[in-house]
């Protein structure tokens, strides 16, 4: 009866926000799945623990070095402690939650079985957890069990008290660098690596660039720049990003000519992050690509997001 409720609901959601699931779904889903493997989207190389990869041979072990680097130090404890307690303490589970054991069952189920096609078939990843969001709120309900099970149990025994004593500075130290991230958590590293910017060169940091409206805004405020007229391009990103952000001023709408990324070597300034190229520049970075002097950055916990660089013309 619950498997059937499961399938049901599932469907529901995949008809209401899948449109292509209208047009021969088992297809399109097999299709999508050949392009995933065969690598015919994105990049052809990502950075995982400081090591390039070819992203259509992806590490067996992405997975679980990105849950250990980067996942909250408090969410890996209180979910290994939920995996002990399971085993010896599960009565606990049993009598507090009706159906427990079905209910863990078809959640360990949604996790592992990506996870597990992922390592045995070796699927294309890239950008870290971004093509896994969607199962967030279920590896998220362990540690919720692992922490109702602490503060249930937190008289019984002094290590529990101990570990919750953990468990909050480890909520702290996360919370403090989580903030001080704003408005980019997503690029969020875990204190496994005490100081941030040791994590510089062991992944792709703001690959959305999303970092890039905030440096506009400062090179609009850079009076160098007021009346002045430049030509600029990219280098990671989308170059539509920046154009949306420089039309919105009159001045820099009529003073900014724009390259398109294969001629970005032809303009006077490159807006950039720190990301690994395409063909025979996919196994290098554009703050290596492209040298020359910054002008403005973004930068966090002393990570620089994205510069705007004046290009010394090396080519």
């Amino acid at each position: 009866k619950d498997s059937s409720i499961i399938i049901f609901l599932s469907l529901i959601i995949l008809f209401s926000f899948w449109i292509n699931a209208y047009e021969s779904p088992f297809h399109i889903l097999i299709d999508t799945f050949k392009q995933t493997m065969n690598l015919t989207k994105g990049p052809e190389t990502s950075i995982i623990n400081g090591n390039i990869y070819n992203t259509i041979d992806t590490p067996r072990n992405y997975l679980p070095l990105f849950l250990l680097l980067r996942f909250p130090l408090f969410i890996i404890m209180l979910t290994l402690l939920f995996l002990i307690t399971l085993i010896i303490e599960k009565d606990f589970f049993l009598e507090k939650y009706e159906l427990f054991n079905s209910k863990i069952f078809f959640n360990f189920l949604i996790i592992l079985f990506p996870f597990s096609l992922i390592i045995i078939m070796k699927v294309t990843i890239y950008d870290d957890f971004r093509l896994f969001i969607f199962l967030i709120p279920f590896i998220s309900l362990f540690p919720a069990l692992g922490l109702d099970f602490l503060i249930d149990n937190l008289k019984k025994n002094a290590i529990y008290k101990i570990t919750l004593f953990l468990v909050l500075a480890t909520f702290i130290i996360f919370f403090e660098r989580f903030v001080r991230l704003t408005p980019y958590q997503y690029d969020y590293s875990n204190y496994l690596q005490i100081n941030y910017s040791n994590t510089e060169n062991l992944y792709q940091h703001d690959y959305w660039a999303t970092s890039y409206k905030e440096l506009v805004k400062k090179i609009k405020n850079n009076e160098k720049f007021s009346n002045k007229k430049f030509s600029v391009s990219v280098c990671g990103g989308n170059l539509n990003q920046i154009i949306n952000e420089f039309i919105k001023d009159k001045n820099f709408r009529q003073n900014v000519t724009y390259y398109p990324k294969i001629a970005a070597h032809e303009a006077d300034y490159i807006i950039m992050i720190n990301r690994l190229g395409s063909g025979k520049f996919k196994n290098e970075k554009c703050f290596n690509r492209f040298k020359g002097a910054d002008i403005n950055s973004v930068n966090r916990l002393g990570i620089n997001y994205s510069v705007f660089r004046k290009i010394k013309l090396d080519y």
